[in-house]
């Protein structure tokens, strides 16, 4: 399952392409490898998915356990920061990323809550 968060920006205040990469950049520092793949930014956490809940609740991403941790930014009319498959960890980072270009730009955050 993916997860979208839209920034919708006012006329004339959308961050433009290399505003986006310099704050991904500065936003994951060391912690992420970030890369261009043709319409995106990838950026590559370290790690495997984890369940926040495990001893607590059943395992609700035994599916993705052995995957990786990514998030994608989309630089589209609305920037878009994806996730998919991802754990608490890796949405939370999302979640992050999100509201620093909406509250710096002055955008709207539709994360789909």
């Amino acid at each position: 399952m993916a997860l979208d968060r839209f920034i919708t920006f006012p006329k004339g205040k959308k961050p433009k392409k290399k505003q986006i990469e310099l704050v991904v950049r500065n936003f994951f520092g060391e912690a992420a490898t970030i890369e261009w793949d043709q319409d995106r930014w990838t950026v590559s956490l370290p790690g495997k998915p984890t369940w926040t809940f495990e001893g607590i609740e059943p395992d609700m991403i035994a599916r993705v356990r052995n995957t990786e941790r990514w998030i994608e930014v989309y630089p589209t009319g609305t920037l878009d920061i994806i996730t998919r498959r991802a754990d608490e960890y890796t949405n939370t980072l999302a979640q992050g990323l999100a509201e620093v270009f909406a509250r710096y730009w002055e955008g709207e955050l539709d994360d789909g809550s």
